[in-house]
């Protein structure tokens, strides 16, 4: 308990705790959230992650930092903490930061995936391997159902949630991967596909 009150005890720590209460961020983006160098953002986050605050998750050579929930002392004081962390100075400015990261990292994810929309179905193959998963997913899809698919990429399971469900939605935030999964549905009636922000 100590240890946690005393990671706390920092304007700088409660900060980076209030972002990290919004979503997981990097280093490089805490740092343009909140204006700092990123050796004093990566002591302050050491600090966090020792007392239990923060997870750290990675993903290839990035590293996410996150609210953590090992800290069962921290979980319980957390819903409290959270709302009086809107009235610390400057957290409207870092509010609207966090808004144009994200908005940053949309847009990013939209020109990669519109970039390599063409390719995608060789690229996911070869890049991003992955366990079948496709006849035990379609085997738990009620039959007559409506499905919702986000983030349908070139559209690979459409046309069999298709077969199975009675209206499909996909969506995906990249006009290329849309325009790649019109091609492959063809006329079928019952998919209908959305750009999604």
């Amino acid at each position: 308990m100590l240890e946690t009150i005393k990671a706390l005890a920092d304007p700088c720590r409660l900060r980076l705790v209030a972002v990290l209460s919004i979503g997981e961020f990097t280093v490089q983006e805490l740092t343009r959230i909140l204006g700092m160098g990123q050796s004093r953002i990566s002591r302050h986050l050491k600090i966090l992650t020792d007392a239990g605050v923060l997870d750290v998750k990675r993903q290839g050579t990035w590293s996410y930092y996150r609210v953590g929930e090992a800290n069962s002392f921290f979980s319980d004081i957390h819903p409290a903490l959270k709302r009086e962390m809107e009235s610390l100075p400057g957290r409207a400015d870092d509010t609207a930061a966090v808004a144009r990261v994200l908005e940053e990292r949309r847009r990013r994810s939209q020109e990669f995936f519109d970039q390599h929309a063409r390719q995608w179905d060789d690229l996911a193959r070869t890049l991003l391997p992955v366990p079948e998963y496709r006849e035990r997913l379609l085997a738990k899809v009620p039959a007559a159902a409506d499905v919702l698919e986000i983030g349908v990429g070139t559209g690979g399971l459409l046309p069999r949630l298709a077969a199975v469900a009675s209206r499909v939605i996909g969506v995906d935030h990249s006009p290329a991967m849309l325009e790649e999964a019109r091609h492959r549905v063809g006329g079928l009636e019952e998919v209908e596909l959305r750009l999604g922000r």
